[in-house]
């Protein structure tokens, strides 16, 4: 009849009851069973290297698993860094366990790693090393320079007030000596300069004789003349 309300039939309506979530629960197992490890970028970031020729750009992976810094050798051989040879090899494993060829031969001097305001110094061993990386910090360097930011994010930074005196430009470019018995005992070797904490008048007057005809070009005006 017009204007009378009618109630909906029951039979109209789909009602499941108890099997919904009894197929949900079924459905996120198998999905579970399909999952996959999870496969993420690695922290890859830009450092300049500075050598002889200049500053150039690397690619810097911070490797947990590693333990010494590693520099590749096709980077080594681009930039011409100088090296050093073991007086015997050292062994270098993968992350297999196997032995790396013609690694642990070579090695750096100190070389001078810098990431915006924060600089290092490290010394690397020379290894083959896939082509998307130039150098491997190891657990040791993370630990001693904590960074802050995401691991693969670019604003990464290591900018801790403490860094700020103790991980500058001045702080690593200290002056090394190095003390060489073979020099030292070699009845052919001559002293050719020396440092002292005395006036340039009683530096010059003490040089030794055999030397004193190259009196003109040890002055200070001499040094000061140079290109």
């Amino acid at each position: 009849m017009k204007g009378q309300r009618t109630r909906p039939s029951l039979k109209t309506k789909n009602v499941i009851c108890g099997t919904g979530q009894k197929r949900g629960a079924e459905e996120s197992a198998k999905e579970t069973e399909r999952k996959k490890p999870r496969c993420r970028p690695r922290p890859i970031i830009t450092m300049l290297l500075h050598v002889e020729q200049g500053k150039h750009g690397v690619q810097v992976l911070l490797d947990t698993g590693c333990s010494a810094p590693l520099v590749n050798k096709e980077t080594v051989r681009r930039l011409r860094i100088p090296m050093l040879k073991h007086d015997s090899a050292i062994r270098i494993e993968n992350y297999t366990g196997q032995h790396v060829e013609e690694a642990g031969i070579f090695y750096t001097k100190p070389l001078l790693l810098q990431h915006w305001r924060h600089f290092s110094k490290e010394i690397f061993e020379v290894t083959p090393m896939e082509p998307e990386v130039d150098i491997f910090l190891p657990y040791w360097w993370i630990s001693k320079h904590p960074r802050q930011g995401i691991w693969e994010s670019e604003e990464i930074r290591f900018n801790s007030p403490v860094y700020q005196e103790t991980c500058t430009r001045y702080e690593q470019e200290e002056f090394s000596l190095t003390w060489d018995e073979k020099v030292v005992h070699d009845p052919n070797t001559r002293v050719i300069g020396h440092i002292s904490a005395v006036t340039t008048d009683d530096a010059l007057a003490s040089i030794p004789g055999q030397f004193r005809p190259y009196l003109s070009i040890m002055s200070k005006e001499a040094a000061d003349a140079l290109p």
